[in-house]
């Protein structure tokens, strides 16, 4: 595999990982917190912690 393979399939990655953060998971954020109390809502709690893996750090 040469680098200018390597560069696309890693910039994929990064388009795929950037619109999961900008577009999906604030979705399913909203959409978690429309089921009321946060404190023990297992929806919101997924959606956070995949937002902390694939956010900036």
């Amino acid at each position: 595999m040469g680098m200018e393979e390597i560069k696309k399939k890693l910039q994929a990655e990064l388009d795929v990982l950037e619109h999961q953060l900008h577009f999906e998971l604030p979705k399913a954020i909203q959409h978690a917190r429309e089921f009321g109390d946060l404190s023990e809502n297992a929806e919101y709690e997924a959606a956070k912690d995949k937002q902390s893996h694939v956010g900036p750090e």
